[in-house]
């Protein structure tokens, strides 16, 4: 277990607070959950499958989704700033707006401002994990590509994927509360 007393400093938990969703105190246990999920013998960075850990992550199809936008770019760890902000925007205090973005670059694994064939089969095969053959699929990807009102024709822009999905189902897929110590 980590010392969470150590990962950030006082100046940092402020500005965290400006730019999370939490209190101090709730800062200060979101970092102890943080620490209880790294090997501070040997980093304070948080890995794949320590963050696939946390039980509450663990029952979300789109645990690694989430964790592959906000880890560090070049390691693919998440830092206890990063966590705090995922989870700030993961939490239930996140505005819909929040939760949209987020679930859209989740999908727009290229990052190129699109959602294109592969990356809405990868969505769907992570929605409905069963009942649907991967052909099934593939003919639903292909008939929402190909609807008339899509500005590009086979590509799902950031507008058109938030008037897409409602803000309930949003709010029930993208909502995930820490239990705080």
């Amino acid at each position: 277990m980590g010392n969470s007393e150590s990962l950030l400093t006082e100046e940092k938990i402020a500005e965290l607070e400006g730019k999370t969703h939490f209190n101090q105190k709730e800062i200060k246990q979101m970092v102890k959950r943080y620490s209880a999920q790294i090997d501070s013998t040997t980093s304070t960075e948080m890995t794949r499958d320590g963050f696939l850990s946390i039980p509450e992550v663990a029952c979300t199809p789109y645990a690694i989704l989430f964790f592959n936008i906000y880890t560090s770019s070049q390691k693919s760890t998440l830092m206890p700033e990063e966590f705090l902000m995922l989870f700030s925007t993961l939490s239930d205090k996140a505005t819909v707006e929040e939760k949209q973005k987020l679930m859209f670059d989740a999908f727009d694994i290229n990052r190129d401002g699109d959602i294109g064939f592969n990356e809405l089969f990868r969505m769907y095969k992570n929605m409905f994990t069963a009942g649907f053959t991967d052909d099934q699929l593939t003919e639903l990807v292909k008939s929402v590509l190909a609807m008339p009102n899509l500005k590009t024709l086979g590509r799902i822009s950031y507008e058109e994927f938030c008037k897409a999905i409602s803000p309930m189902e949003l709010r029930e897929k993208v909502t995930i509360n820490l239990q705080l110590v």
